[in-house]
């Protein structure tokens, strides 16, 4: 079983960088990365400005991109279903070559802008945060981008669907979220904003971002809530607990479904 999960993971690998994304995504980041780091004058400023600019981009590729890989792939997958060899096996080659790839990219990517931006070492307990909760994303997305395609075949209705998670994981959550609050400003929210929380990985990891830095200005309205109830190591606690349970959950779910399905 381990051998088929490393021969479709390396085959995987392969095709990747045939086709060349890897390479050109590791360079967009890279320069991307450098050019924050080099223009945002330094400190705390330039970790913001990348975990920013990762928040938004990462979601877009592990959900659009792999979700265009599995459509594209989907006779090979077939292929390999009519092979024996566990549909496990298959699954979790295909899964861990999507995300391993794309977290050793940003991750190294992420390093040498780093380096070569010249910043200083005081930052560096922010930038590893910044890079595990890069990793964080692309498994939580992965993850969900395998769930929905595996549930719609389709890929129009594919697509459609991850536009709306995406729409309400950066746009429809903070409007609600603020809605909700004005509306309900002289009623006790707290554990419906707890609630909301754990709705939206991408706000957890902003919130765990937010916690990282001394100043109460950036700390959104969940973040300080979160800050006041738990403190900031029970908060940080809780909330990477919460980010655990975003990636295996829609993994495991995804797994089960393909399983169990005759064909894509």
């Amino acid at each position: 079983m381990k051998n088929d999960i490393f021969n479709i993971f390396a085959f995987e690998i392969k095709t990747m960088i045939k086709s060349k994304w890897l390479i050109s995504f590791s360079v967009f980041y890279f320069l991307t990365g450098l050019a924050l780091f080099m223009l945002s004058g330094g400190g705390s400023k330039l970790v913001l400005n990348l975990f920013t600019f990762s928040s938004l981009l990462i979601p877009v590729i592990a959900l659009f991109y792999n979700a265009n890989f599995l459509y594209n792939e989907k006779k090979f997958i077939e292929m390999l279903l009519s092979q024996p060899v566990k549909r496990s096996s298959i699954y979790w080659g295909i899964y861990l070559s999507l995300t391993v790839s794309l977290s050793v990219i940003l991750t190294i990517s992420g390093i040498f802008a780093f380096i070569f931006s010249g910043s200083g070492f005081e930052i560096l307990d922010k930038v590893i945060i910044l890079f595990l909760l890069n990793i964080f994303t692309v498994f939580i997305f992965t993850g969900i981008s395998f769930l929905t395609v595996f549930t719609l075949p389709d890929r129009a209705k594919g697509f459609i669907a991850l536009i709306f998670i995406w729409v309400f994981a950066f746009i429809a959550y903070d409007a609600i979220i603020l809605v909700t609050s004005y509306l309900l400003s002289d009623y006790p929210v707290e554990n419906y904003i707890f609630a909301a929380v754990i709705s939206n990985p991408v706000d957890i990891s902003r919130i765990i971002m937010m916690m990282q830095f001394d100043i109460s200005a950036l700390m959104g309205y969940t973040a300080a809530i979160y800050k006041m109830q738990f403190g900031e190591s029970g908060s940080l606690f809780i909330l990477f607990g919460i980010l655990l349970l975003w990636v295996v959950l829609p993994g495991m779910l995804a797994k089960k479904l393909f399983t169990r399905r005759d064909f894509l």
